[in-house]
Parts: structure tokens; sequence; C-alpha cells
């Protein structure tokens, strides 16, 4: 979901710039430039959430991210998930984020077009001059500065032309670092940031940071070469002083915050216990970037959210593929000329009414789920997702189990057998024999179990808050030899949260073929840990919540 990973990326930002400021102490400590310090945490501030979205999770696959779905409601034998108010309101609060996002971004945009073209127009009143053996270009009151992004051009205001020759060549010493530098070049691509990610308080922060690292910098290399120091403070606090119209990149006369800055550091003695410090500021820049590299990841979208319509806290729609094989993960159509055939159309309507979820079929509640399915060269399903659901939680479930069982002839494409995705309803009727309209490992039957009891309107759903500790256990007791297999079971398991959070009792919802699977999935589930449910009023209470455990 959209929030969710703003969140995340904001908080990795935050992060990385973090870890950036005690890179740049440390490197001041020894006079070594710190603008890439900045530069590589915008730039991480970007590829670290894209690769958290993109690329396979770092967090183990044994944990559905439906371990924190509510309480499963009993009505007239259908059943439900309560929402709540919260959960309800995420679709229209990731919408909103979106537009907003959108609309932030193009503001943006706007606005640096907009100074952009007005530096151009101020830029045609300006004359070419040459000062010192450069050439430049005088303005009345813009710079001094560098302007132009692809080739920068040094711009004086008309006061330096009146200056002293040392004031001069220092001046345009200082733009002339920020040319060959390209600092130019940098700011401009750290704009382009901004207009990206207007949103993230990290990104302003880095790319302020940036600028005054640029500055810095610039500052040191002058003074490498010219070393009159107290004359080059003095022309700091005169550009200060004298103000001007900032340009949109580098330019000496930088925000009069950052004056204050600049001659602290031009005026900073070496401590004598540089080397310390700067060993406590890489270990902790290096804790920083593990937290901001390794930290838990967002929720990544949901297969509905990604192929069909989203259904949130929805059971089904966070129920993972069988396989995580290369190319499994996203539905894509791929070109046959054969398409897969079902073989064992019989077994999956007998699988059909074996796993029709006994409440829901004695109250005459039916459904449709149709579910993406992929089918590899050998006519083994090895990975599936919801593309529509039923509108009822265990139904889409159980057809997520019947997909196990199915079996195709391979599609072809000119007689060579290929890997494909197909669409696959699976439609569950009252009294009906149900079936498999069209085309998944081991087969999963429904075993009788109590429902959940039935909770009170508008009571709030208990939260997981323990995942990473469940991800962990289920590792430990994930059976060896389905491990060694590749095999995968999802089990069910209803939990009655007491009104403190805890587990005070755990029971099958499906049961598997496998009882030490099922016992596995038990122990995990005694072992969560939830928020306690509340009403209306916000008093803690006791409910039955559907627990999805995968191993």
């Amino acid at each position: 979901m959209i929030w969710t990973w703003l969140v995340y990326a904001g908080t990795v930002s935050l992060a990385l710039g973090a870890a950036a400021w005690l890179v740049e102490y440390g490197l001041r400590l020894y006079g070594r430039p710190g603008r890439w310090a900045w530069a590589g945490a915008l730039a991480g501030s970007f590829v670290v959430p894209l690769a958290a979205l993109l690329l396979p999770s770092r967090v183990p696959a044994g944990l559905a991210p439906a371990l924190a779905v509510g309480p499963v409601l009993q009505a007239g034998g259908a059943e439900r998930v309560a929402v709540g108010w919260w959960p309800g309101m995420l679709p229209r609060l990731d919408a909103a984020l979106g537009w907003l996002w959108l609309a932030s971004s193009a503001a943006a945009a706007l606005y640096l077009g907009v100074s952009y073209a007005r530096l151009r127009g101020r830029r045609r009143g300006w004359r070419e001059a040459a000062v010192e053996g450069h050439a430049v270009l005088v303005s009345p009151r813009t710079g001094p500065a560098v302007v132009g992004i692809r080739r920068g051009r040094i711009v004086l205001p008309e006061w330096v032309l009146a200056a002293d020759e040392p004031t001069r060549r220092l001046v345009l010493a200082h733009e002339a670092e920020h040319v060959a530098a390209g600092d130019a070049r940098l700011l401009a691509a750290a704009l382009g940031a901004l207009v990206l990610t207007p949103w993230s308080p990290g990104a302003w922060w880095q790319v302020r940071r940036l600028r005054q690292a640029t500055e810095l910098d610039c500052d040191a290399r002058v003074l490498a070469r010219h070393a009159d120091l107290r004359r080059y403070a003095r022309l700091l606090l005169e550009v200060g002083a004298r103000g001007g119209e900032e340009s949109l990149v580098a330019a000496f006369a930088a925000p009069r915050s950052l004056l204050g800055r600049r001659i602290e550091a031009l005026t900073a003695r070496v401590p004598a216990d540089r080397r310390r410090r700067a060993l406590a500021a890489a270990g902790g820049a290096a804790v920083l970037l593990a937290a901001a590299c390794l930290g838990p990841e967002p929720d990544r979208p949901t297969p509905t959210e990604v192929v069909g319509r989203p259904r949130l806290a929805s059971l089904a729609a966070h129920a993972p593929s069988q396989s995580r094989t290369a190319g499994v993960d996203t539905p894509a159509f791929t070109p046959y000329t054969t398409r897969p055939e079902l073989t064992n159309r019989e077994e999956v309507a007998r699988l059909i009414q074996e796993t029709y979820p006994p409440l829901l079929r004695d109250a005459g509640v039916g459904g449709e789920a149709v579910l993406w399915v992929y089918v590899d060269e050998t006519g083994r399903v090895t990975g599936t997702r919801i593309a529509t659901g039923s509108g009822h939680d265990p139904l889409d479930l159980a057809a997520l189990h019947v997909a196990q069982a199915i079996r195709f002839l391979p599609a072809e494409d000119h007689g060579r057998p290929i890997a494909v995705w197909i669409q696959l309803p699976i439609r569950f009727v009252p009294g009906g024999a149900g079936g498999a309209k069209q085309a998944a490992p081991g087969r999963v039957p429904d075993l009788p179990a109590d429902g959940p009891r039935r909770v009170p309107e508008g009571v709030t759903m208990p939260e997981l808050r323990n995942g990473p500790d469940l991800a962990r256990l289920i590792r430990e007791r994930q059976p060896a030899d389905l491990r060694a297999k590749g095999v995968t079971y999802f089990v069910n398991v209803i939990v009655h949260v007491d009104e403190r959070g805890g587990v005070a009792d755990a029971r099958l919802y499906h049961a598997t073929d496998r009882p030490d699977v099922d016992r596995a999935a038990l122990e995990v589930a005694r072992a969560a840990r939830f928020t306690p449910a509340r009403d209306r009023t916000g008093a803690a209470l006791a409910v039955d919540a559907m627990l999805p455990v995968r191993f």
C-alpha cells in the first residue's frame, strides 16, 4: 500500500541522512570533501525503497502479511472479516496519497520551471565581460554564482567589478572551482530528486545539507590555493551582507544561515582526538546504514492490488504463491500456440466440495474466485495469485487450496512446452458439484472445525505485534522434509485473543493432511501477541481472530 511505502521510504531517508551527517563529520576531521556523503544518501533514499518494492523480499517467506487480519464474524452462517473504520479508510487513503503525491510533484516541477524561466529572462539583460582572464556574465544583482547546468557560466554582480583585485580573484576562484567540480549538475540532480519526492522531509534535509557541503568543499579548495584566510572570511561576510538574487545552482551568495557554518569550518582547529571521533562517527554511520538497508520492509502490494481489485483486510488477498521461482512472482502474458489443458477435472470437482467451508456451504453461501495460476513446462502449478475474490475470504482460501492439486498439459509454443500464467475461475455452488472452468502441489482437505465466535459490531480488530518472532518460530518448526522438497502448507488457525492481547486458545479452522504441520501451526499461533480488541468505548475485550500460517 502507498502509505506504508511512503512511511518506509521517509524513515530510510532520515536514517541515511543521519549516516551521511556522521560520515561528513568524520571526513571534515581529515580535511576531506563531504558533499559525496550527502549525494550518496540522496541516491540511497531512492534505491533502497525501490529495491524493497521490486526485489524479492528479505523477510522470511514463512509469515504471511495477513497475520494481522482481524476477527472473522459469523452472522447467519456467513462469514466476513471485521475491518473496522481504519482498514476501511485505507483504500481512500491510498488513492488520496497517490493524487497528493502527483499534485505536489507537479507543483514542485512548476515552481522550478518558473524559477528557471525567470532566471533565463534576467539572463537576457546581462552583458558579457572578461574579468581577470575569465569570460563572465555581469548582472545588476544576481551572484556571485554559476548558472547553467550542461555548461556552467560564472555570473558576477556589478559590485564585484568595482572591488579591488584580490577580492575579484577570490570571487572568481570560488566560482571557477564550482564549474570545475560540476557542482551545478550535482545540485540540479538533487533538485530533481525533490521533484520526485516532495513529501519527504529527509530528502529536503539532504538537499539542503548537500548544498552546504558543496560550499564547504569549494571553500576548502579555494583556500588550498589562496591562503589568505582573513580576506576570504571578510569576503564571505561582505557577500552575505549584500545579499542578491540567488540562482538555482551553485553560488558564492549562499543563504546567510550558512555563512556562520562556513566561517566556523574555515577557522576550526583539528581536535587532538580526531582519530577517536572519526572512528565513532564511522561506527554510528555503519549502524544507521545497516538499519536503513536491512531493516523491516514495508508491506508489499498484495496480488489483488497488482492484478485485480484491492480487497483490504482480506485473508485471501494476502495468500502467497506456492513458489518464488524466477518468473513466477508477477503475472504476465506469455505468447503460446497451444493453451494449457486441465487433466484431472473430476479430482478438482471433488476437492472443491471437500474444501468448501462447512459454515458457508450449510448457509447456502457460494461464490467464484478468479485466480492467476502459473503453469510450468511440466504442467505443474508453481505459483498462484488472487485476481478477483469471491467476496468471502474462506472461499478464496479454499480456492487457493484447490489450485494446489490441479494438473495440466503444459502450454506450447510451436510444439515446445513453455511456462505461462493463466486465469482460473473456481466456483463454489451450494448443493452443487462446483468446478473449475479453466485452469498447484499437495492436497489440503477441509476437516470439520468449530468456527470463530461472533464478535459485536464496531469492535476494533486485534493487530499482530510480534510478526518477526513468529517468522523465526515458523522457520524453526517447519518440518525438514517440507523444506527439502520445497512443499508449501497454508494453515488457518482460529485464535482467541484475550483482553491483554495474548492468545488464550488456538484451534484449527482448516486442518491439513500432515498432523505435524498442524501441531506446528498451533504452536506458532499460541506464541502470537496482539494489541487487544476494543469496543466503541475503548474498553478491551476478548475476541476470536483468524491467523493464517504458511510453512
